[in-house]
């Protein structure tokens, strides 16, 4: 067993402080309030907004198929007990920080998408 840091004592706390309702999640599988994000990624990266006219771009169908590419990096949850703060993201929503498999693999962080849902 390692040496306990600040970083680790807090990261499980908040997986301990996890109860109903709150999700916080460092990788896995994201647990989406509305639809899947994924399309979302590779649509805002790609310069297309998040709008009704943006999901009709023309470009959509071709950069459909990197979608999956992108993978959850950190989940927060809203969490009005955690760490003695309280945050909240929307109306009670959670924050999906988002990476591509390929930056991640090469410790590239300048890429990341937030997104929140809520």
């Amino acid at each position: 067993m390692g040496l306990a840091t600040p970083a680790s004592l807090t990261y499980e706390r908040l997986r301990l402080d996890t109860g109903p309702g709150r999700v916080h999640r460092a990788f896995g599988w994201p647990d989406p309030q509305q639809h899947p994000m994924h399309l979302d990624c590779q649509l805002v990266s790609n310069g297309i907004e998040l709008t009704a006219a943006g999901y009709r771009d023309p470009r959509v169908p071709d950069l459909q198929a990197d979608a999956a590419g992108w993978r959850l990096l950190w989940q927060v949850d809203t969490d009005l007990h955690g760490l003695g703060i309280e945050w909240m993201w929307g109306d009670m929503g959670k924050l999906y920080f988002w990476i591509r498999s390929e930056d991640l693999a090469i410790g590239c962080f300048d890429r990341v998408w937030v997104l929140v849902q809520g």
